[in-house]
């Protein structure tokens, strides 16, 4: 399953765009999906189902002090690093660096329990969380 949580890091509100890969070669485009996230938001995003599972590119911007900021990234051969980091973690953040916006990748046992809410129910962390 195409499943990642995104998280806001940039105190800034985003626009986002998804380029789901077809397959598992990179470049052949199943599909795009958009979604924004507001400022210190987290929301997990299912972007396709078992047989697509993999991401080619993300797309995000901003606006900040009247100019369009933006960020691109996407994988053109497999097993590349980017091709890893998208692909072998299970989350994004976005962060705020030089008037630019960063991309980071981790994995739910990395990220601050303050996400709990997103981690798959069940999962062993969600019962190491006091609610």
């Amino acid at each position: 399953m195409g499943t990642k949580v995104f998280i806001n890091k940039t105190g800034r509100d985003l626009s986002i765009q998804l380029e789901v890969r077809k397959g598992d070669r990179p470049g052949r485009t199943l599909k795009y999906q958009s979604f924004s996230l507001t400022s210190g938001q987290s929301q997990r995003i299912t972007y396709s189902g078992p047989d697509n599972p993999y991401l080619d590119g993300i797309s995000v911007n901003t606006v900040a002090d009247g100019s369009l900021i933006a960020e691109q990234q996407f994988v053109f051969n497999r097993g590349s690093e980017l091709d890893n980091q998208f692909n072998t973690h299970d989350t994004v953040i976005f962060g705020w660096q030089n008037d630019s916006i960063v991309l980071s990748f981790a994995n739910t046992w990395t990220v601050p329990h303050w996400n709990a809410e997103l981690l798959p129910h069940g999962s062993w962390m969600d019962r190491s969380i006091d609610r």
